[in-house]
């Protein structure tokens, strides 16, 4: 599982302590078990397809307003605090695209970042 990073200053400290303070607690109980385990697996997906194409950075950016990325994973309660709990970096305005875009971290382990996701579908 990755480490604690700072990122669930997101959340606030009532939900962190509620949910025993793990940027995965709080997302899972802020949101029904069938919405995160679509989230989760949607994530798996995207972030497979970075591990695989390393070399290309189309791979690593993900379109704010793509269907499946909405219907997925934004209908998530607390996921951009998930996402950057997880190591994913902020959303920004990418005008060559016209629209929102998260860019997955540089130096983001993805390797890392696949397998927390996976560990995290078990415990569900």
């Amino acid at each position: 599982m990755l480490a604690e990073p700072p990122a669930t200053k997101w959340f606030s400290p009532r939900q962190q302590e509620k949910a025993g303070g793990s940027g995965w607690d709080v997302f899972r109980s802020a949101n029904e078990a069938a919405k995160v385990a679509v989230c989760v697996e949607t994530l798996i997906k995207y972030v497979g397809n970075a591990a695989k194409n390393s070399s290309s950075d189309k791979y690593k950016i993900i379109k704010v307003s793509n269907k499946v990325f909405c219907e997925k994973v934004m209908v998530c309660k607390g996921v951009v605090a998930f996402l950057t709990y997880l190591g994913f970096g902020g959303f920004e305005y990418d005008g060559g695209r016209e629209s929102c875009v998260l860019r997955m971290c540089k130096d983001l382990d993805l390797d890392k970042v696949l397998e927390a996701l996976r560990e995290g579908q078990k415990t569900e």
